[in-house]
């Protein structure tokens, strides 16, 4: 059965997943996307823009696949009210209760209603993370207890119920072969955002700088339009250093560069699976990433740090010793999240909606 990949924010995670299930799991589909910008608009506008879509063309499809920057809610009733509704399978790359918003931001609770109707429309449901779903439910009963009366508990034990976790699949290394030589190399691969922890990043590079010790560092990652100023701050202080700063947008040249990593870091504040550091492990690098997030269902005690001074310490632990720091092989533990390897979970969850012919 062919599907409608539905996806209203084609960028990062959003659009390597969609990509990953037209070219691993249903070629045969159809894609439909918008650009990924301005979320907060495609929340409020997608299903209209989809739902016009579907009457002009009136796809043959037997099923759609939506993410959850999308309302699914508002896209079924208006599919409904034309005759043109299909079985509907939502996912959830993010919430709008467990994203941070910035100190000027305030969070605004009706993204978090959307997230909720789409959840519990959908005919199959999933989140990419325990971490995304439980950080969403829970979030969502603070809300729903604020309500004066009616208060809707019974949905959330409906959408636990009846949610599945299963994680985007990253690629597959093109190579195994790993080329460590010389002194640590560490590899911050994230967006430049305010969430990825800009000030523990700086505070961490300025400790291996004072450390007098060798190191290289590739400080990656998309730059968007507002991008924090502590990153320029960062790759002033790295200095002679910095290795490599900025996107890499060749894929082959980005799997080239993880290969040549001994450590994979993260200071996010807010991380609802964890690819960019997934993607660094099955290249050889050794993760480094905070206790908290979903890198507690990722990564063994051993590899996590408690605050910004264990970050510190265990850093520059990894930079003096780098014949131990080698030593580490972690892609065991991330193949297990390659397409190869979740494949057959993947094709299990959208199989559920195969019709008649």
């Amino acid at each position: 059965m062919d599907w409608l990949l539905l996806e209203s924010y084609y960028d990062g995670s959003h659009r390597h997943l969609v990509d990953g299930l037209r070219k691993h799991i249903c070629p045969g589909s159809a894609l439909w996307t918008l650009p990924g910008r301005k979320w907060k608009w495609r929340m409020r506008g997608a299903a209209l823009e989809f739902a016009r879509r579907m009457e002009e063309e009136q796809p043959d499809t037997g099923a759609i696949f939506v993410t959850s920057l999308t309302n699914a809610a508002e896209l079924r009733g208006l599919l409904q009210a034309s005759g043109l509704d299909r079985p509907t399978a939502v996912y959830f790359h993010e919430n709008q209760l467990a994203y941070p918003v910035q100190h000027f931001d305030a969070r605004d609770h009706h993204f978090a209603w959307t997230n909720l109707h789409s959840a519990l429309v959908a005919d199959r449901l999933a989140f990419n993370s325990q971490f995304n779903l439980d950080s969403f439910l829970d979030g969502m009963d603070q809300v729903i207890r604020k309500m004066p009366d009616a208060r809707p508990h019974h949905a959330l034990e409906r959408i636990r119920e009846r949610a599945q976790i299963l994680p985007v699949p990253i690629d597959t290394p093109p190579t195994t072969d790993l080329v460590r030589e010389g002194p640590c190399h560490i590899v911050w691969n994230h967006r430049r955002e305010f969430d990825k922890g800009g000030d523990t990043l700086l505070a961490a590079a300025r400790a291996l700088v004072q450390s007098g010790l060798e190191f290289r560092f590739s400080l990656l990652g998309q730059r968007f339009e507002t991008c924090p100023p502590v990153f320029d701050e960062i790759a002033g202080v790295l200095g002679q250093h910095l290795n490599r700063d900025g996107f890499i947008e060749s894929r082959e040249e980005y799997w080239r560069l993880l290969a040549s990593a001994d450590v994979a870091l993260s200071t996010a504040q807010h991380e609802f699976q964890g690819l960019a550091v997934l993607e660094a492990c099955a290249a050889g690098a050794t993760p480094l990433v905070p206790d908290a997030l979903a890198y507690r269902e990722l990564f063994d005690e051993v590899w996590r740090y408690s605050d910004e001074a264990d970050l510190i310490g265990r850093l520059l632990a990894r930079v003096r010793d780098v014949t131990a720091t080698r030593a580490t092989d972690p892609r065991p533990v991330a193949l297990a999240f390659t397409w190869p390897a979740l494949a057959p979970r993947w094709e299990q969850f959208l199989r559920a909606f195969a019709l008649p012919a």
